[in-house]
């Protein structure tokens, strides 16, 4: 098998060196090409055709002077201002009478270029109504235009891979020697266009070019391809590439080919096998590209779990995250430094890792390791569902604390000064939390958190991002209480066919001119009857702090179910109504005293029983699941007691109390879900021998 020549490595070795003092000292070599011919010779440097590798090696022989290594003679051309690629003197014209579907087009044919007007008119093409324009492309490569009777159609450029991509790497594993010997066997998809709106256009174009290719390399270049890589860039979601059986293995670090070049936004990654026996050539094991993770999966480590690896920039940050989690969820509601242990030098790392000034320690990157695990746990089920809400965090009690803003008054007046917290937490049916999957606290741009409107929409698209790495098989639905009952959502969801919402009702909409939303889902007999806990509220007197709030007591309410399929009225102009269904529930015979429960539920998936209905209720009861979690992270993690006041340290630390507040909810409630489930899995052996000694005790 043909291995790819590391010429430059070769030159730099001692050996080489050696050889190429030789090469450079016979005087009948008088130019760099000449110069580039006789190493190649000397050295054995042919591709897999047999051919002289004459431009590689002039590469890197320039490399080598740069380094002060060796010295070349003077160039005799001045290559230095590259001339910009050819281009026609006009735009390529339209195509005429394009159909809007595939089976009309007249003429598709596939035609490779190879001349120097098929060039220019490939060029012309990018340059004109590509978003990145043409380029100039690097190593192998290979270019296609899309031609018809109506016209050029499109244009498809490949061109030699990324030299690193961390994504790849570990989709393929492979070893570094493996990567340099074979890198040439992957081809980069670089520039995609086609011109229209011609349905499946695209992704037959695709499949077309992707027969043709491995040929076409072959006759060129004399080697066949084994896997396509291509990148997606926001706001695209590569939907051809999936029709066409590109696999979404990841996604870039959102940086340029060369080291010097601005950060981009980050890309997604698919890959093609060309040749699906890729992995028996370099003896290479299957990669599960989708992990899946139980619930109670890896709780002997969660730490490492759901911090480890963390992209901060810096790998001993990334350390040091782990470290100041695990202290934390040793002392959950006290100050780092209350630790048994009093490792002055740790505390001192902790805060110097709050305040780290470098562009990559954010809240949002310390979140993604749990994000990951969050995913992997959410493959392992059918059906979950994503809970958001919004909470308020008073730092009234620190007033030293700076950046916060007012997030309430009290009956005096007096303003209560903190920051809002919208969070996205995942839990099975059964409301065993699975983890977070967002926490959003301010605008990075404008400082406060977005209007609510925008926070709930955030999170719905969010929840749609995370389900493009889910299998089609399990069932995403955003619960929502009433602050989401916005038409943008409603219209948002329909969009798309991943994610579904629930959401209880707050306006009641006109739906005609002689219906109102809430009477029609009232109206007609009731579908089911059915028990719905209410939970205790404890009552609270007034303070200066706090409004009077009245008490509520336990019970199990009875009540009835309706359901009704209603189409919601459009806000805006132009916009098209959206067909949802709505469910209604309402107490029969409320205790004494005791306002009657009545909730009106609307939904995008669909109602047509009774069941569905009932079931459709289950789902929503789970919401206060969240407010659990925002019970556990004030009560319990004591976030509103932290003692951090400048920047976005307060928003560090949080992001790493929310990962903890989600683990103890998720100890409370993994008994009940997994009852069998062995003790030492989430207790050490000292731990078990306390325990042990204090129930004998008792």
């Amino acid at each position: 098998m043909f291995e790819q020549n590391q010429i430059l490595r070769t030159l730099s070795a001692p050996r080489g060196r050696m050889r190429l003092k030789k090469v450079l000292s016979d005087e009948s070599l008088r130019n760099r090409n000449a110069i580039a011919r006789r190493t190649c010779e000397d050295f054995g440097f042919v591709d897999a055709k047999g051919r002289a590798q004459v431009a590689t090696c002039a590469k890197a022989l320039l490399k080598l002077e740069a380094r002060g290594e060796i010295t070349l003679p003077a160039p005799l051309h001045n290559y230095a201002a590259q001339a910009s690629p050819r281009l026609l003197d006009e735009a390529v014209p339209p195509p005429v009478a394009m159909p809007a579907i595939l089976g009309k087009v007249k003429g598709l044919a596939l035609v490779r270029v190879r001349t120097a007007a098929q060039r220019a008119v490939w060029n012309t093409l990018l340059h004109h109504e590509h978003p990145r324009g043409t380029t100039t492309f690097f190593g192998a490569q290979l270019r296609y235009l899309v031609v018809s009777a109506h016209g050029y159609l499109g244009a498809v450029g490949f061109s030699a891979p990324a030299l690193r991509l961390v994504a790849r790497e570990h989709f393929m594993a492979w070893s570094d020697a493996q990567r340099q010997a074979h890198l040439y066997r992957i081809f980069c998809l670089s520039r995609f266009l086609i011109r229209g709106t011609c349905k499946y256009l695209a992704s037959h174009v695709l499949s077309r070019v992707l027969k043709q290719l491995p040929d076409d390399c072959y006759a060129h270049y004399g080697y066949h391809p084994w896997l396509i890589e291509t990148y997606v860039e926001p706001p695209w979601k590569g939907t051809c590439f999936k029709a066409a059986n590109f696999l979404h293995i990841g996604y870039t670090a959102g940086r340029k080919r060369y080291a010097h070049s601005k950060e981009e936004a980050r890309k997604a990654l698919f890959m093609y096998a060309v040749d699906r026996r890729w992995r028996s050539y370099l003896g290479v094991p299957e990669v599960a590209l989708r992990p899946v993770r139980q619930p109670h999966e890896g709780m002997d480590d969660w730490v490492e779990a759901e911090f480890g690896g963390a992209a901060l920039g810096d790998n001993r940050l990334s350390t040091r995250l782990v470290k100041s989690a695990s202290l934390l969820a040793e002392v959950i509601g006290k100050p780092i430094n209350s630790h048994i242990s009093h490792n002055r030098a740790a505390v001192q790392a902790h805060y110097r890792l709050l305040s780290n000034q470098k562009a990559d320690v954010t809240p949002e990157n310390m979140l993604v390791p749990h994000r990951k695990r969050t995913i992997e746990r959410i493959r392992s089920q059918k059906v979950v569902l994503c809970i958001q809400d919004t909470t308020k965090l008073n730092f009234s009690t620190r007033p030293a604390r700076e950046d916060v803003q007012v997030i309430g008054t009290n009956q005096t007046k007096a303003t209560s000064r903190g920051m809002p917290l919208h969070a996205t937490l995942v839990t099975t049916t059964d409301g065993l939390p699975l983890g977070i999957l967002r926490c959003s606290y301010r605008d990075p741009d404008t400082g406060p958190l977005k209007p609510r409107s925008q926070q709930w929409l955030d999170g719905f698209l969010d929840i749609c991002e995370a389900a493009e790495e889910v299998s089609k098989q399990c069932r995403l639905i955003c619960v929502m209480d009433r602050e989401a009952d916005n038409f943008a959502l409603f219209a948002a969801q329909q969009a798309q066919d991943r994610v579904e919402i629930l959401v209880r009702a707050r306006h009641d909409r006109r739906l005609s001119k002689d219906r109102q939303l809430y009477e029609t889902l009232r109206s007609g007999p009731a579908a089911a009857k059915v028990g719905i806990k209410i939970q205790r509220i404890t009552a609270r007197e007034k303070s200066s702090r706090k409004k009077v709030r009245r008490g509520r007591s336990h019970r199990i309410a009875q009540a009835e179910v309706r359901y009704h399929c209603v189409q919601l009225p459009a806000t805006e102009p132009q916009v098209d109504p959206v067909m949802m269904y709505g469910v209604h529930v309402l107490e029969i015979a409320p205790p004494k005293g005791e306002k009657a429960v009545e909730w009106y539920l609307l939904t995008s998936m669909a109602v047509h029983s009774a069941e569905e209905a009932v079931q459709i209720l289950t789902y929503y009861t789970r919401r206060w699941r969240v407010e659990d979690f925002f019970r556990v992270l004030k009560s319990g993690c004591k976030v509103e007691c932290m003692g951090m006041r400048l920047g976005t340290r307060p928003e560090r630390g949080l992001a790493i109390h929310c990962v903890i507040a989600c683990y103890v909810m998720m100890l409370t409630l993994l008994g009940r879900a997994v009852p069998g489930l062995d003790a030492e899995l989430i207790t050490s052996p000292m731990e078990l021998v306390t325990l042990s000694n204090y129930a004998r005790a008792d």
